[in-house]
């Protein structure tokens, strides 16, 4: 998902994520393998699913099924469970289309980048469109080449065997660099041709623990 500059109709800002506050490199995953939101037909039902993995010897987490009213609280919860899993389930809008997506047009949506950030890997087909080719990095997803279950099922099997601690710091890192709110923030201050003083308080906070990253 991308969203425009007013006044300017070639300038996209992509989609980001709270990386900073909810973010998270935890070297220990309960989970192997999490679905969360929409999923091709094979991979909807979550039942079927987990005695799938189970046969595989893969810890699968499906869908929430517990909100509360606060947004925050929701996010904060689901940021969590993004910070356990090694693995999290997505594929591309065109991989698998519905009539309230993009026809044509592929993208990310939240819980990819919200993944991302957490040091999960996003498995499943992701989106063929060069602008998400330059936001994201190698290691970042795991193409299974197909929605159908089994088939990714033996993909994702052979990653979570193969899995280490470091993926989940590479994807940390890269996603303090690349996908916080706050250097999409700065691009509309630019934009501007402001300064707001919080916005530069969150960014010195930013570069520092990208610094951090780095020792």
């Amino acid at each position: 998902m991308w969203m425009q500059l007013m006044k300017t109709p070639t300038t996209w800002l992509p989609w980001g994520t709270d990386v900073l506050r909810l973010g998270g490199k935890e070297p220990e995953r309960i989970w192997d393998l999490t679905r969360v939101g929409r999923q091709p037909p094979e991979w909807d039902d979550d039942l079927v699913t987990e005695q799938a993995c189970l046969k595989r010897n893969l810890r699968f987490h499906g869908r929430p099924i517990e909100f509360v009213d606060s947004a925050s609280r929701n996010q904060e919860t689901l940021m969590k469970l993004y910070r356990q899993t090694k693995f999290m389930l997505a594929f591309s809008n065109t991989a698998n289309p519905t009539n309230y997506t993009h026809p044509s047009r592929e993208y990310i949506t939240a819980r990819w980048v919200d993944a991302l950030a957490c040091g999960a890997v996003v498995a499943g087909i992701p989106p063929k469109e060069p602008s998400i080719d330059s936001l994201l990095w190698s290691g970042a997803t795991l193409d299974t080449g197909t929605i159908q279950r089994e088939d990714g099922l033996r993909v994702i099997t052979q990653a979570v065997h193969t899995w280490r601690t470091e993926q989940a710091e590479r994807n940390y890192r890269q996603a303090l660099e690349r996908l916080d709110w706050r250097w999409r923030f700065a691009t509309i201050a630019d934009f501007f041709k402001e300064s707001p003083q919080r916005l530069n308080d969150e960014l010195q906070l930013l570069h520092q623990k990208i610094e951090q990253e780095h020792i």
